[in-house]
């Protein structure tokens, strides 16, 4: 028995999902049918649902659906993971996703470049809505140099020079008096000859700086007043309107765009959480329009499981309804 358990080898199985199809072409069946599904061409606004099973393969069909239209230009998928952004503002969270689909390579949209009729570009409109907009305004205050010290004592040495030469000039028997204020009044002078002097010999392998005479041009202390705006949450009103802004910005220049919105845990939340996201992303996948030329190309790709999805409705009470609101539910939105 113990040289059985020497013997024996531990295997860890990963949780994350594969990229290739390890069950006989199975799942690659059920990608590609999703994938014909979405370039049909009929697609305007579908809700696709992807059943199975907690750990049954979902999420591998899902990376095996990215891999075969990540060379295609015409489609973009936005994979939305619920559960990760638990806690968070889910419509913050959402705008932040798409945008950075849209705007990755190959760009449908440049987020750095303004918005129409707005002056922000889609990059700083989702700092602010994360609330990490800054303003940063800088105020340097110069100090002067070491000339420009030195400059100013010798300027206040003038008048005391001044003052001692027209004493020696009234007294004549003081000749020192008068020598000393000989030499103090252009004591400024006195300081630009030294500097220059000093300067020849510090800089005497290469020519003078442009800036050595400079006396307001040292070294600078800079202030820094950072202020981070803090935004109200928008409401669902205002967040329809910015989707629907960002999408048409990223469809206008080719209505065969298509977007492929993936909304991955959904039935991994708790019942309140859930209630809440569904209910916001309709806002955003539900956006309706009879003009068929304006139309967008959405299609919405839910993966769960009937049993996580059925908490949605579940109750304290145990009437046997559950199962039939929660297919109900299943039948109408997808």
């Amino acid at each position: 028995m113990s040289a059985n358990l020497e013997s024996s080898k531990v295997l860890t199985l990963s949780d994350a999902p594969s990229n290739s199809d390890e069950f006989n072409g199975s799942f690659q069946i059920v990608a590609d049918s999703i994938h014909e599904l979405i370039c049909s061409g009929e697609v305007n606004q579908k809700i696709v649902g992807l059943t199975g099973s907690w750990g049954s393969g979902k999420s591998t069909i899902v990376k095996l659906i990215e891999q075969k239209i990540s060379d295609d230009w015409e489609v973009k998928i936005v994979n939305f993971d619920v559960s990760a952004h638990r806690g968070d503002p889910l419509r913050r969270s959402f705008i932040e996703s798409v945008i950075d689909s849209i705007g990755s390579s190959p760009k449908w949209i440049n987020p750095d470049l303004p918005r129409k009729d707005d002056k922000s570009s889609w990059n700083e409109l989702k700092d602010e809505l994360a609330n990490r907009k800054k303003t940063e305004k800088t105020v340097t205050i110069p100090r002067p140099s070491a000339i420009g010290k030195t400059f100013v004592v010798s300027g206040l040495l003038m008048p005391i020079g001044a003052t001692l030469l027209s004493a020696g000039l009234a007294e004549p028997n003081y000749g020192w008096i008068l020598a000393l204020g000989v030499a103090l009044t252009p004591a400024p002078l006195w300081l630009l000859l030294i500097w220059y002097v000093r300067g020849l010999f510090k800089y005497r392998k290469s020519a003078i700086p442009k800036n050595y005479f400079s006396f307001g041009q040292g070294d600078s202390e800079t202030t820094t007043d950072t202020t981070t705006i803090e935004t109200a949450e928008p409401t669902s009103l205002e967040f329809e309107r910015l989707f629907s802004e960002l999408i048409d910005d990223a469809l206008e220049s080719d209505r065969k765009r298509i977007l492929v919105i993936v909304i991955d845990n959904l039935d991994r939340v708790d019942k309140k959480d859930a209630m809440i996201i569904w209910s916001t992303l309709q806002t955003f996948v539900n956006q309706n329009s009879n003009d068929q030329s304006t139309r967008l190309n959405i299609v919405t790709l839910v993966p769960f499981a009937p049993q996580g999805l059925s908490k949605l409705w579940d109750s304290n009470e145990s009437n046997g309804t559950t199962p039939i609101v929660t297919q109900s539910f299943i039948d109408k939105c997808m």
